[in-house]
């Protein structure tokens, strides 16, 4: 196991420990309690990351979407990720990855997490971010002839698509804050959508709108994307002004069972973004959620909402315990 931290440590950096596990093979790295202001980039598969505590192993950074790089190119939303895996079974473990930048409005995007490969498990930690804060990749198909498709550094590569899971997690944002290609396990995670954006930023017309939890752009070919299991929907904003989810792509894909729905998610539930056509290719469902103790009342959502049953919401719970 290589250690990180000020004192006894082998190394003071994240990023240094990193190229230590690639060359020397130890896959187990423990980070002490710390501050760590460090851009992480994780392309070594098979290995686990453990952090001292939660709330006290601090990986923090502040890039954002309007930032400028050296060109005079904005960054874009890809480029911004504190923590960026790009590898196979790689384990996270009791860390607070956060991005610093701040609201959308001002900031554009900027990721915390940025997770990319098959079997990535994320456990007890917490992501913290405005706009964007976890992207379960992979990204949407590339358009053809395009170059640069997101500006991000993936863009123009094949599209792979894995397994992730985030246990026992707490995950903050307000605009699409779950958003990606993946196919993801939520279980026992806390979901927070904060209160960012004000009334006037988020109106339309008469409907209030401070956010949206998920941003699916699952692909054609998936028949899951994000499923969640026994989480909590909670906020600070007011009743009824935030999204359970909207399609990034018009195949996406969001499952929640057995969860409890705040106030602050909209009776109606979803928002289509405007994509009408999708209504018949996206897969939006519901199974034995609650509000305020009481059965999520499914008659008042959306009429492109599926009400699953116990059997069809077990298979996807299977596919991830099996």
């Amino acid at each position: 196991m290589i250690s990180v931290g000020k004192t006894k440590c082998d190394t003071e950096s994240i990023n240094e420990t990193i190229e230590l596990a690639r060359y020397n093979n130890d896959r187990e790295i423990f980070i002490t309690n710390g501050i760590y202001k460090e851009k992480i980039l994780l392309d070594i598969s098979n290995i686990t990351i453990t952090g001292e505590d939660r709330e006290k192993t601090i990986i923090t950074y502040g890039d954002y979407a309007k930032k400028k790089d050296c060109d005079g190119i904005e960054y874009g939303t890809f480029r911004t990720a504190t923590f960026r895996i790009d590898a196979d079974n790689v384990t996270l473990n009791n860390l607070t990855i956060k991005n610093s930048a701040g609201n959308g409005r001002d900031y554009g995007q900027a990721i915390a997490l940025y997770s990319e490969g098959d079997e990535i498990r994320v456990n007890s930690c917490k992501l913290i971010g405005c706009q964007d804060t976890l992207f379960a990749a992979p990204l949407p198909p590339k358009k053809p002839g395009i170059g640069k498709n997101g500006k991000g550094p993936k863009a123009d590569c094949e599209r792979k698509n894995g397994n992730q899971y985030y246990i026992d997690c707490y995950i903050e944002g307000d605009i699409d804050f779950i958003f990606g290609g993946a196919r993801a396990y939520f279980k026992n995670c806390n979901i927070f959508s904060r209160k960012n954006i004000t009334e006037e930023d988020g109106r339309n017309g008469d409907n209030i709108i401070k956010g949206f939890v998920a941003a699916p752009c699952t692909p054609q070919s998936e028949k899951i994307g994000f499923v969640f299991n026994n989480c909590i929907f909670e906020s600070d904003n007011d009743p009824e002004t935030v999204y359970l989810g909207r399609p990034w792509r018009e195949y996406a894909k969001v499952v929640i069972i057995n969860s409890k729905i705040g106030n602050h998610i909209k009776r109606c539930g979803w928002h289509d973004w405007n994509k009408p056509e999708a209504h018949t290719t996206m897969v939006f469902a519901e199974y034995n959620n609650t509000n305020d103790e009481k059965p999520v009342d499914m008659s008042l959502r959306e009429n492109y909402v599926h009400n699953l049953s116990e059997s069809e919401a077990q298979e996807y719970i299977d596919y991830f315990e099996r």
